[in-house]
């Protein structure tokens, strides 16, 4: 809804709060998210690695999914060095002049005026320095603290993302919240803070995308909750990420820049901010030595190694969806530099990525054969590490789990050797979490106690535990259970609670994956694929295509349902998904199976089918491919 004159008459009765994205930043002369994160490539990337690939990654993921990685490995905030540039002090230093622009200035003024706060997901000091030029007195709340009262007599900056800097002005990395694990992790207190300030004020969207998810999807719900306010966004451009998301919790859109609109009435609410603006000059070369000087330094920390940023580089090829590459590229590394590797957690680490990305290429006794290296490799060092026994231990059960062939389309009839290895795998799967217990208990940790990777990975257990529970009790194409079906919702309800508790975005959209086959809501597709957009994981976006296919199916859209089986085996083909790929075909023949079609496959298709076969490790899935072809031959010959 496009509604400039309500936007401007909301603001000139003081109904409007602000919640600032880095868009308004832009103006200022501040180095962008896009040159901070180039200039951090320069440091950990593999040196042999092209400008060509560095712009790529930067273009393409998203900088929390890049931080993360960092920080995994190098077990530092030190590797955030390059943020240091938004520092006002280090700006200062190299002689770069960034100061607030005539937004800042308005927003600061308006706020104070209205007795209102500003939320901001920035981490620069814009908004203080704007406080500064206007004499307003104001106080930093960052997102570990409580909300602000209604009623301060000062203007409450809320860093709902952290700050380049404490409430003392020292620059602190630590307050950064840089990671998807932070920008994942639903922080109750200030959503109720938020949810509160809208019973009564319009909440006002400038320079921000919505693509964080620890505040937008709650944000989008308020207003059809009783009471809430309609939520207004400024946006010049329609079609961008922020156009999508404004639609999505139907806002009242204002297609201006953000200082397009607060000129044209600064008058009108009687704002000064104009007479404290400074003339900017084209900073451009000091700014770029300042990201260079910072570049310069952070390298001589030397926090990896070479061998250590070459795994970087591929756990990052895996993270942009590309798992044939990031396999050959691992699996090169584990055979000619595994003993070059002089922590023990970047040797973990190197045999854990060969098992996941093992996994993603469906080569699942290959999985198997890593994580059991990690196991055997812990036995015979001094320190154990619980972190990455707990995770080979996992994804061990993953492998038996994979081996199962599951998800499928032409049923058959199970021997009682199936049966018996179904519950082994089962069984496999409850004895490892009891190991775990036992482990965490012995070593006196707590699930917070454990790293990152380690809590996602137990939730990742769990998701496959209920995946292959799920799997048992019925598939898309029988129909469900009434009882179990209510179980399994209520399973993946719970998973998806304790991903928002944790951080972990990838437990969020997994559990909807599956909850969406049993209840195909779009707002539960909706936060799936958002989320797998965001963290550019080609699997599970293969998967909601797989999800959408089967619906259409169960509708007899059979046209329809062929083209997104299609589409579903073009995108695995593409990542290195082979079993995706293969399942993407068989799920076309089953279309045809069920609309009557013969031959089930074009020739094309008949071939791509035989040829990728091969490739999936594990006996069950050989024996089941064999009995597929029969099926299709038998067609073929009709």
């Amino acid at each position: 809804m496009k509604d400039t004159n309500f936007v401007v008459d909301r603001l000139i009765a003081g109904e409007i709060f602000f919640f600032a994205g880095s868009g308004i930043s832009y103006a200022s002369n501040l180095p962008s998210a896009y040159a901070v994160l180039e200039h951090t490539t320069n440091v950990f990337l593999p040196a042999t690695i092209s400008d060509e690939e560095k712009k790529d990654i930067c273009n393409t993921i998203q900088p929390e999914v890049f931080y993360e990685s960092i920080i995994g490995m190098t077990r530092s905030y030190e590797c955030l060095g390059i943020w240091r540039s938004l520092y006002r002090a280090e700006q200062e230093k190299h002689g770069v002049q960034c100061t607030p622009n005539f937004s800042h200035l308005f927003i600061v003024e308006y706020s104070s005026k209205n007795s209102l706060p500003i939320i901001t997901t920035n981490f620069d000091s814009m908004f203080e320095q704007a406080c500064d030029l206007l004499n307003i007195k104001y106080r930093v709340v960052l997102p570990t603290e409580s909300p602000p009262d209604m009623e301060v007599d000062s203007l409450s900056i809320c860093k709902v993302h952290g700050s380049i800097q404490d409430n003392k002005g020292e620059y602190s990395p630590h307050a950064l919240w840089t990671t998807m694990t932070q920008i994942t992790k639903i922080n109750t207190k200030w959503i109720e803070y938020l949810n509160a300030l809208m019973a009564n004020k319009h909440l006002c969207f400038v320079g921000y995308s919505g693509r964080d998810i620890d505040f937008f999807p709650y944000i989008a719900e308020f207003p059809q909750k009783s009471g809430a306010q309609k939520i207004v966004w400024v946006n010049r451009f329609d079609g961008d990420h922020s156009d999508v998301a404004s639609k999505s919790c139907d806002a009242i859109r204002a297609c201006l820049w953000p200082s397009e609109l607060f000129e044209s009435i600064s008058n009108r609410v009687n704002i000064q901010a104009p007479t404290k603006r400074e003339q900017l000059t084209n900073d451009a070369g000091h700014i770029e030595a300042l990201l260079s000087s910072l570049e310069k330094s952070l390298t001589e920390k030397q926090l990896l190694t070479d061998e250590e940023k070459e795994l970087l580089y591929c756990g990052l090829l895996a993270k942009l969806g590309n798992y044939r590459d990031a396999h050959k590229y691992a699996i090169e590394i584990e055979e000619t530099k595994l003993s070059h590797l002089c922590r023990p957690s970047s040797k973990h680490l190197l045999l854990l990525t060969c098992a996941r990305l093992s996994h993603e290429i469906s080569r699942y006794e290959s999985c198997r054969k890593y994580a059991m290296k990690v196991l055997a490799m812990l036995k015979s060092e001094n320190g154990y590490d619980v972190n990455a026994a707990l995770q080979a231990s996992c994804l061990v059960s993953e492998a038996y789990r994979m081996s199962i062939p599951n998800d499928i389309y032409f049923g058959q009839t199970k021997r009682f050797r199936d049966y018996l290895y179904v519950a082994f795998v089962m069984a496999h799967f409850m004895l490892t979490t009891f190991k775990a217990k036992v482990k965490m208990f012995r070593n006196k940790l707590q699930y917070y106690d454990l790293s990152l990777e380690t809590q996602h990975e137990l939730i990742e257990h769990r998701i496959r535990f209920y995946a292959l529970t799920q799997s048992i009790l019925g598939s898309p194409q029988r129909g469900w259970h009434r009882l179990a079906k209510a179980f399994l919702i209520r399973m993946w309800n719970s998973i998806r609670d304790m991903s928002y508790h944790v951080g972990y975005s990838a437990g969020i959209a997994n559990s909807g994956k599956f909850k969406y086959r049993l209840s195909p809501l779009e707002k539960t597709k909706s936060e799936s694929a958002n989320i797998y957009a965001l963290t550019t994981s080609a699997t599970g976006a293969e998967l909601l295509v797989r999800n959408e296919a089967d619906q259409l199916l169960r509708d007899g859209k059979f046209d329809e349902s062929r083209s997104k089986f299609t589409e579903y085996a073009n995108m695995a083909q593409k990542s290195g998904n082979t079993l995706n790929e293969i399942k993407g075909i068989i799920g076309f023949a089953y279309v045809n199976r069920m609309e009557g079609k013969m031959p089930l496959l074009t020739d094309a298709l008949r071939r791509r089918f035989s040829t990728l076969i091969s490739e999936v490790e594990g006996r069950r899935w050989r024996e089941h491919f064999a009995y597929i072809e029969t099926i299709f031959a038998k067609t073929e010959n009709t």
